[in-house]
Formats: structure tokens, sequence, C-alpha cells
């Protein structure tokens, strides 16, 4: 894994939250962290690179209306920056290439682990057509905590909120979430503080889906002020701003000379 931009300690990262997306159905993780980054007015401040992901390249994917991009060419991973919320944002946009995921977790622990990050947060969503009995009705949101994320964990249940299904032997059932599960058993037995924060979903992009998560995890984190996780799209007084890339996924911003 090499890093290449600000010293992650210069901006004080031992303090910070860092939260990042699972690749996983609906790509509901990587959209939170798009809508996150807007919103926030995070900025980049440096890239990682891995040998195990996918080249990729393209424009800002945040600029907003009306705004003149930077012209700065945005790749598979990046590191975003928000210091007035102790918060770092690991945006990753490519999947990894088959066979070789395992090496790209241990690769990523042992990065988070040299950045002595306070906490860690992984956003993704599970297959909600392999879903069980138990999982069917009510809320859609699920969360699991590593035992060193307890306080976490008090918190998330403190909101009513379910735990992930766990099967025999203890094992996390989460079809579809992509790296998840295999992040919170390296990061459990490394002794990493890492929470969980899903969502059922479908493939395709599943934009509500994203804002819905986002709201739930703006409920736990206090991160976007006029915001919560009950509502489908922006509202008066609400302080989502959606990215510029989204335009081609919600209807209301559909091309007209595409008709």
């Amino acid at each position: 894994m090499e890093y290449k931009g600000l010293p992650i300690a210069s901006l004080q990262g031992k303090d910070c939250t860092l939260i990042l997306p699972a690749v996983s159905v609906g790509h509901v993780g990587q959209l939170c962290l798009d809508l996150l980054i807007t919103s926030l007015g995070a900025k980049r401040v440096g890239r990682l690179n891995h040998v195990s992901l996918y080249p990729v390249v393209g424009v800002d994917a945040h600029a907003q209306d009306g705004q003149q991009t930077t012209g700065d060419l945005q790749t598979a991973l990046e590191v975003y920056s928000c210091p007035e919320k102790r918060l770092f944002l690991l945006q990753q946009r490519s999947p990894c290439i088959p066979g070789c995921q395992r090496d790209f977790c241990h690769d990523l622990v042992e990065w988070v682990k040299h950045c002595q990050f306070q906490s860690v947060v992984m956003l993704g969503s599970i297959d909600a057509q392999q879903r069980v009995d138990d999982e069917l009705c009510g809320d859609q949101f699920r969360f699991a905590c590593t035992d060193k994320a307890q306080s976490a964990n008090a918190t998330l249940s403190g909101f009513g909120w379910k735990e992930a299904t766990r099967l025999s032997g203890d094992k996390l059932h989460l079809p579809g979430s992509g790296m998840a599960k295999r992040l919170f058993t390296h990061c459990s037995s490394e002794g990493l503080p890492l929470s969980l924060a899903l969502w059922f979903s479908l493939p395709g992009c599943q934009v509500l889906d994203a804002i819905h998560l986002a709201g739930r995890v703006n409920d736990w984190l206090q991160l976007v002020e006029g915001t919560d996780g009950k509502q489908s799209s922006a509202r008066p007084g609400s302080q989502w701003v959606f990215p510029s890339s989204w335009k081609v996924y919600m209807p209301e911003h559909a091309e007209q000379m595409l008709y």
C-alpha cells in the first residue's frame, strides 16, 4: 500500500475517525461516501495505490452546478480530510481484482494501524435478495462492531437499531457485502475498533439507499446539520449536498437531450 499526499500524522489522524466504503451490492457504501464528502466539503489530501485494485481515472465527482471543476483527476483510492469534524474519508472507486482481496485487506489494515486512527467505520450494503426470515420485515439498517468498538456498539444499540445477523459459529451473515466480513474478521484479530454500518439493498446504483444510510451515520456521528435518515431526497433545511456525479442517477436531473 503506497500513500502519496500530506502526512496523516501532520493532519492529526491519531485522534480522528476513518470512514471507508465496502464495494458492495448497489454501490451503497461508495455513494454514501460521495454524499458525505460533498456535504462536508472534505478536501482530498492524498492517494493510495495498490496493485490489487483495478486502475481507474475520472473527472471531479464532487463539483457542484455552476462550479468550475479543478481539473484534477480522481483515482481508485483517495483520502479526504475534514479537520473540524476530526474525520478522514477513504473513497474506493474500483473493486479488487479477483483473488487479490486478501492481500488488499491485509495491507489496508496495516495502513490503518500505521495511521493510528481512533476508530474506523465501514459503510456498505447487504444483498436484500438473500435475507433470512428475521430480516424480511422492519428496519433495513444493520450494524456490527468489533470487541474494541464496544462504545460504538452501545451507542448504536441505544438507537434501537439491530445488529447484523450471526449464523452458527457466531459468523456474520453478510451476503453481497464485498470485503466487509473479511475486514471485520481481520480487525477483530488485530484488536482494531471497527464498526460496520450496512443497508439491505439490491443490484444497481441505489442512491436512495445511500441517502438513508448516510442519515443513520449522521444520527450516530453528528456530521452534517439539518439532515435525517428518514428522508429519501433533499428537503427544506436539509444540508445534504448531492455530488454532480449523481445527476445520471436522480430522475429529476435526467438529461432531456436523451429523449
